[in-house]
């Protein structure tokens, strides 16, 4: 099989003719695959609460030592990573900033989540 170029840069097998009724797609207008949020380690999560969250250390502190966020602690405890999208993660979140921990919100946290 022959390569050739036609005046377009289209790269087609001897012989074959384009089709005028489809366009020719280059590399660059083929949309790169949609990024994820990335899976954190539960140190990387407070780290997030804490630069985009706007939590201290003092407030990370109470926080931890809040009645109400007990079953959250326990939760953060026994997970291996924390994802952006598990229901538990927005909960925990709303519940953090819902007491104050979170001074620049929920959405804050969310927005500054890094993509894989």
């Amino acid at each position: 099989m022959i390569i050739s170029t036609t005046d377009n840069n289209e790269f087609l097998a001897d012989g074959v003719t384009p089709n005028p009724n489809y366009g020719v797609v280059t590399e660059s207008e083929i949309p790169d695959a949609p990024l994820s949020p990335a899976t954190l380690t539960k140190l990387e999560f407070v780290t997030l609460c804490q630069t985009a969250g706007g939590m201290t250390d003092d407030m990370l502190v109470a926080a931890e030592g809040n009645s109400a966020l007990a079953a959250l602690w326990i939760k953060l405890g026994m997970a291996t990573s924390v994802e952006r999208d598990n229901s538990l993660t927005g909960a925990g979140l709303d519940a953090l900033a819902q007491l104050s921990y979170l001074p620049n919100g929920k959405d804050a946290v969310l927005a500054a989540w890094p993509q894989a």
